[in-house]
């Protein structure tokens, strides 16, 4: 349960302390209209790559494999799906296609 529990408190540090540096670069509002039309934002971006990134690695390294499931490599769809979901996360984190980032 220590693995566990280790791994929590890494994803939580890590969120929280790239919530606290976008605060630096883009300070908090005072108030926030919930009625509001959805508008990309450095934080909602930041905690959306963390976190499929985070979630990505978690899943990932706990696929069991042999002997109880086929390896990664050879399970196919898995594999290409874990590959393109951390080449989006790529795209979208250094800006590769300022169009598709635009609306992240």
């Amino acid at each position: 349960k220590q693995w566990y529990q280790r791994r929590v408190r890494v994803h939580l540090y890590t969120i929280v302390r790239l919530v606290d540096k976008v605060h630096v670069l883009e300070p908090r509002k005072a108030s926030v209209d919930l009625e509001a039309e959805f508008s990309p934002t450095l934080l909602n971006t930041v905690v959306y790559i963390v976190s499929v990134t985070l979630q990505l690695n978690t899943f990932i390294i706990n696929y069991r494999g042999h002997p109880y499931m086929e390896s990664l490599r050879e399970n196919k769809p898995l594999c290409y799906s874990a590959l393109f979901t951390a080449g989006f996360m790529l795209v979208l984190t250094f800006g590769l296609m300022p169009e598709l980032s635009a609306e992240f």
